[in-house]
């Protein structure tokens, strides 16, 4: 098996490292640099990835883009035998696929406009009602899923994470923070953040 994980600091290739680090599997990782000049933008990046955006792994001479596809596609095939992503079939699989991709379409997406002069104001009430979302998610669950944290919560952990960087009042929303804490001590998680 060949992996390789095209990375880039502060993007949401974050989420795809935070999905690597629990799964502990054997890749190379190949940071690039972001921008109108940058390594993204190559004729060879392009090959990869049309969209010229990271995370992109290549998997055995296949590449995958978006890290919510990433997510879904390293939890389907190897986190299932390692108890982090539920099996086919199951409603569970549904839930942490759900959460997965609300990370990106929602909570990202609202962040994204908070860094926008032009939906800042727009952006920070997308942020605050996603948040508020995550809070009563999490004074019934532990994780995404339930009981069992699953690489879902892995890589909606990533996102939450960049949200705290954009210096979001966290105060709110006492049932996230136990969250964070109880995803930020797992071994694989507070070795990557540390």
């Amino acid at each position: 098996m060949t992996l390789t994980f095209y990375f880039a600091p502060y993007s949401t290739a974050g989420c795809t490292q935070a999905v690597l680090a629990e799964l502990d599997i054997p890749h190379e990782v190949k940071t690039l640099k972001l921008g109108a000049d940058g390594d993204t933008k190559s004729a060879e990046f392009l090959e990869l990835n049309p969209n010229g955006t990271v995370p992109t792994i290549v998997h055995d001479g296949t590449p995958i883009f978006e890290s919510a596809a990433i997510a879904i596609y390293l939890g389907e095939t190897f986190g299932v035998d390692k108890g982090l992503f539920p099996a086919a079939g199951t409603l569970q699989r549904g839930v942490a696929i759900q959460w997965i991709v609300w990370s990106n379409t929602v909570l990202a997406a609202g962040a994204i406009n908070m860094m926008m002069p032009a939906s800042k104001e727009r952006g920070a009430e997308q942020v605050d009602k996603a948040l508020k979302i995550l809070d009563g998610v999490f004074g019934k669950n532990e994780y995404v899923v339930g009981k069992e944290y699953t690489l879902a919560d892995a890589h909606l952990s990533a996102i939450v994470h960049w949200v705290q960087m954009l210096q979001v009042d966290f105060t709110p929303f006492p049932n996230l923070q136990k969250w964070i804490g109880r995803v930020e001590a797992r071994p694989a998680l507070s070795k990557l953040r540390g």
